[in-house]
């Protein structure tokens, strides 16, 4: 691509010394250290630049100055100078590391896999020292030039460095720290701008795969080539403050592909977004992120081999089921808090007056039942309320018998336990039939569901007929029957499959 325009900055010196820093670590930026990632030369520094360009046109009067221009600009190009260290052990952050993490071992006595792992995680750090060292120094260091105190080299350094800390844990103190703003440097806003151009420069542009094709990757950093090379265009509407990412995966996987890779892509950028709207709001900048799929008689994509689509689908598994067990915790943290006052309302429920209504009472255990349920007690939930309902089911009017019965069901269908749920329906079948409509179709579908879900395809097949005559309209009715087309199908009648298909379609 040719030079960026750098159109947030007009004073002639600062842009003939953002010239000169990008002829000087042009060299540097083009280093090949860690072959496994994607395209980090000067052009992905001068895309970031393009970015920003675009990501400030909103300021309006709240424009960035020449000298904020610069610092961001200058920071482009420097944010990444550290993942082409391939002494980094000359620094004093890589130096410390092998002290306090390493038992003081040689540089040398490490695996290539190893050090390249510390320059990437450290790179930021190391990009920070790279311009302390360059500061006013007397002859040009491993930048190849000299930032001397007109250039601000503070404040790049600082964005330089939070440009890859982590705001969600440890790191979050040392990057309030670096980006607080002071003076005329609205340093936060500056930092959010590098990190939002920086993560939006997500394209196949930076993931080419005839280089991935010679490169010995893992199975992990191939599948980063590959997310990259599925992003077809980042598009910035300023006008409408949208960002839109384009997708173009190969037509016949694209249904597939979506579910895979999205999840991967898609959470890490809107996250970042996250991260900075409140800066971003407190500018007039409200972006509102999209994502979108070219047109399908437009892709130029390909697919994945099989092995690397086992590896992320294999990945998307393992983060369900990590993501379940959060879910888990975080669900027995609020029982704790709630058990109490449960506890406490079901003791009161149980030893009020004997002579109490027990439709009252039934429809109160009910509905402190459906608050244990909301909570994530679902298994506590319907085994309280089937004892409270087998001991007052039989003194209670048939409507409210049947209401909770099929709220229990229900309960236990969510819960996965479909054999008790088919029971308890399967014995109040006969006494359905004096249910007034539309109840005793909502009976109908769950007991049929039941049947379904418990393999007893032959009651299934009557169940579902039954529900389909008796739906209350026709999207009911069609809902029914493409189930019993289904059940049909696994029973291998495929006369009458498409005998139910026909009827759906005339409905």
């Amino acid at each position: 691509m040719a030079n960026p325009s750098y159109v947030r900055l007009s004073d002639d010196n600062m842009r003939g010394r953002i010239a000169n820093l990008r002829s000087a670590v042009k060299p540097l930026l083009a280093g090949n250290y860690l072959p496994s990632f994607t395209d980090h030369s000067v052009e992905h520094s001068d895309m970031v630049c393009e970015l920003v360009d675009q990501l400030t046109e909103p300021l309006g009067s709240g424009q960035l100055d020449d000298k904020e221009a610069f610092i961001l600009y200058a920071a482009a190009y420097l944010h990444d100078v550290g993942l082409q260290h391939q002494r980094a052990n000359e620094t004093q952050v890589v130096g410390d590391i092998l002290v306090s993490e390493y038992s003081n071992l040689a540089w040398s006595d490490l695996d290539i896999e190893t050090r390249r792992s510390i320059v990437r995680q450290q790179h930021h750090r190391i990009s920070g020292e790279l311009i302390t060292q360059s500061i006013n120094a007397p002859s040009p260091t491993s930048l190849g030039i000299q930032l001397t105190d007109d250039w601000y080299p503070g404040q790049i350094r600082a964005i330089a460095i939070a440009h890859n800390l982590d705001m969600d844990s440890h790191d979050q103190l040392e990057y309030c720290e670096l980006t607080k703003d002071w003076g005329g440097f609205r340093m936060s806003l500056l930092s959010a701008l590098l990190r939002l151009a920086d993560i939006l420069d997500e394209s196949r542009r930076r993931s080419q795969l005839h280089l991935e094709r010679t490169r010995d990757l893992s199975l992990d950093s191939r599948m980063h080539w590959w997310r990259h090379y599925y992003v077809a265009e980042v598009e910035i509407q300023p006008r409408d403050r949208t960002i839109t990412l384009w997708f173009d995966f190969p037509p016949v996987r694209r249904t597939q592909y979506r579910e895979m890779l999205q999840p991967l892509q898609v959470p890490w950028v809107r996250a970042e977004f996250e991260r900075h709207a409140e800066v971003f709001a407190g500018h007039g900048l409200l972006w509102h992120f999209r994502v979108s799929e070219t047109p399908e008689r437009h892709s130029v994509s390909v697919s994945m081999d099989n092995e690397l689509e086992r590896y992320i689908l294999e990945l998307l598994a393992s983060r369900r089921e990590h993501q379940a067990e959060q879910d888990r915790l975080l669900v027995v943290e609020q029982l704790k808090v709630a058990r109490p006052t449960i506890e406490h309302e079901l003791k009161d429920l149980r030893t009020e007056d004997s002579t109490a209504n027990p439709e009252y009472k039934l429809r109160a255990f009910r509905d402190l039942a459906r608050h244990l349920f909301q909570l994530g007690g679902r298994r506590d939930a319907w085994n309280m309320l089937q004892v409270e309902y087998d001991r007052l089911a039989p003194v209670v009017e048939i409507p409210m018998r049947f209401d909770v019965a099929m709220e229990l069901a229900t309960m236990m269908f969510e819960d996965g336990v479909h054999d008790r749920a088919t029971r308890l329906l399967h014995n109040l079948t006969e006494q359905a039939e004096s249910l007034a409509m539309p109840e005793r179709y909502r009976f109908a579908a769950l007991v049929a569901r039941g049947y379904v879900e418990t393999c007893a395809y032959t009651q299934a097949t009557a169940a579902l007929q039954r529900a389909a005559d008796i739906a209350p309209d026709t999207k009911a009715r069609n809902e029914q029957l493409a189930m019993l087309a289904e059940t049909r199908m696994l029973q291998g009648d495929f006369d009458n499959t498409e005998d139910a298909t026909v009827e759906e379609k005339s409905s």
